[in-house]
């Protein structure tokens, strides 16, 4: 059976919105759950039903949306990140705007734009303060940057003579919001925002909207947020920022524990105590609340956004959904791969809850900017297949013993009898067996080199030139090992009546592996003869040698 159904869809829509730009909630308390979407065109709408609620326009481009319960019993907010303001809607009519606090910039900066606005510091003096601030890494304005960008005198000057008369003041942005449970673990509890900025602080709001009551600076720019538990009593923030690292804030206290991921992630969701995380290298990953990491997810393609799935009234189940960039969608309970479906398009985004008056509700907003709406079968099965879950089914199968028979229990009654022999004979034969092993990996360990071991790694090529009674003996060295052999030195053998070496000491200091080595030694016959010279390559580990050539001297005429 299907686990998804067909709801409905919009093709033309003409929506593109990330998932945290896309939520569900009963906006107006009737039981009627409604879709909310912040458009990255600056549009925010919303959904009731088949059909546009209503729509309106953002002053910049949106971050986040959320919906939380401010008060009992009574309509809750649509919360909507844009720039450095969150917009509160109530009742579907704009209600309240919280603009996030100023940033303190440095003294030494703040004193430079004044003495540019009473005209006590030279402009070229102040653009080299001011770069000596940046290169210390201190925290400077937008302004500051602009003006250090310019890359000619006659622009500063006149970005300096146009801003300097206003006010230094620096903004930061929203780059994620959350949504933490004040006292309640209930859908409709009273809660407070969470917010992520740009400049790597996390604020949590009052229940009303309007006031910081905790600030916790992190190490880096926060790009999601999940959080858990209850803000009265004891809650834990998950923050994944840009350096690749997941942190906890715990109380309004920033823990020492990190979790470090290989590469970026995409998403971060927080299911009871497990917390997943999708990345960018085509995987996602499971840790303990704690911080221990429990097992990696493989998927064929690369992770779009990972969203939790969540039911509560006709049955209890907890899941997480994963998209990828081929279209795909799965359903994973644990390590299980429950259902998959394809879409045939890249997912943007993602939000799973209720819509309308049905619970199991999957939006999805795709790269072309239409929005499909997938219900889940009230009738499938989420407990997973046999063949994935449990025990398998060959453990049910009953072994086949053959029948005992009278040779078996004479057997039986002998090594009873001798119980304690069988087991003494079985010790001995195990500390024999380790006594032979590690006397066998003690002389690996101490052993000195041989020479087979170069022997079978060096090739000689030998051959002569000449008409005589001078010859020259031309030697070709090849090392065909993995490792450089070391002081090696050529000798002969011969007959020193009929031959004399003019060449002195011929040596190698180095064999570097696949490299050809080259050497000309001189050769004078004394008598005219015929006769064999033996070349030797020798080096001073041993005294035997390493190769060895024959190389065969033709007679000549001693004029």
């Amino acid at each position: 059976m299907e686990l998804w159904t067909n709801s409905w869809q919009d093709p033309v829509a003409g929506l593109k919105a990330t998932s945290a730009c896309m939520c569900l909630g009963d906006l107006k308390s009737d039981g009627e759950y409604n879709l909310v979407i912040a458009d990255l065109k600056k549009k925010l709408r919303v959904y009731r039903g088949t059909s546009i609620a209503w729509e309106s326009l953002l002053l910049d481009v949106p971050s986040a949306v959320a919906i939380y319960y401010s008060e009992i019993d009574a309509p809750p907010n649509l919360a909507v990140a844009s720039g450095s303001f969150i917009f509160i809607y109530k009742n579907s009519r704009p209600f309240f705007k919280f603009t996030l606090p100023n940033l303190e910039l440095p003294p030494d900066e703040v004193s430079i734009w004044e003495a540019l606005k009473e005209s006590r510091m030279d402009p070229t003096e102040a653009i080299a303060r001011l770069s000596s601030l940046r290169e210390s890494m201190s925290l400077l304005s937008n302004r500051s940057l602009d003006l250090l960008s310019y890359d000619s005198d006659e622009e500063r000057l006149e970005f300096i003579e146009a801003t300097k008369l206003t006010p230094l003041v620096q903004n930061t942005s929203i780059t994620t919001l959350g949504v933490l449970k004040l006292d309640q673990e209930l859908e409709n509890a009273v809660s407070v925002l969470v917010i992520g900025t740009e400049h790597k602080f996390l604020y949590v709001l009052d229940k009303t909207g309007s006031a910081i009551i905790t600030k916790v600076v992190l190490p880096d720019v926060p790009a999601f947020i999940s959080t858990a538990g209850l803000f009265s009593g004891e809650y834990r923030i998950l923050v994944a920022c840009r350096d690749s690292n997941i942190y906890t804030v715990k109380n309004g206290q920033l823990m020492p524990s990190i979790i470090e991921l290989e590469t970026h992630s995409v998403g971060l969701i927080n299911i009871d105590r497990s917390i997943f995380v999708g990345s960018v290298d085509q995987k996602v990953h499971c840790y303990h609340i704690k911080g221990r990491k429990l097992y990696t997810l493989y998927m064929p393609e690369q992770v779009s956004c990972i969203e939790m799935l969540k039911l509560t009234r006709a049955r209890v189940f907890k899941g997480l959904l994963v998209a990828l960039a081929n279209g795909e969608i799965r359903l994973y309970k644990d390590k299980v791969l429950l259902h998959s479906l394809s879409i045939g398009e890249t997912i943007l985004g993602m939000a799973f809850g209720s819509y309308g008056r049905e619970e199991g509700s999957l939006v999805l907003n795709v790269k072309s900017g239409g929005i499909v709406v997938k219900l889940i079968d009230k009738k499938a099965n989420l407990e997973g297949r046999n063949e994935f879950i449990g025990p398998p089914p060959e453990q049910e199968i009953p072994l086949v013993i053959p029948a005992k028979s009278k040779l078996y229990l004479e057997q039986v009654d002998r090594e009873k009898e001798s119980a304690r022999q069988m087991y003494g004979g079985f010790l001995r034969d195990l500390t024999s067996l380790r006594l032979r092993t590690a006397k066998a990996y003690l002389q690996l360990q101490y052993q000195e080199p041989t020479n087979q071991s170069i022997e079978s790694q060096l090739s000689m090529g030998a051959y002569v030139q000449g008409l005589g009674p001078l010859f020259t003996i031309i030697l070709e060295v090849q090392n065909q090992g993995r490792q450089s052999s070391t002081d090696i030195v050529v000798s002969f053998s011969y007959d020193p009546k009929l031959f004399q070496i003019l060449t002195p000491l011929t040596y190698f200091p180095c064999l570097v592996p696949t490299l050809k080595y080259r050497q000309e030694i001189a050769v004078r016959s004394i008598e005219g003869a015929s006769e064999n010279i033996r070349v030797f390559l020798q080096n001073k580990v041993s005294c035997l040698p390493i190769i060895s050539a024959f190389i065969t001297i033709p007679g000549c005429d001693l004029v």
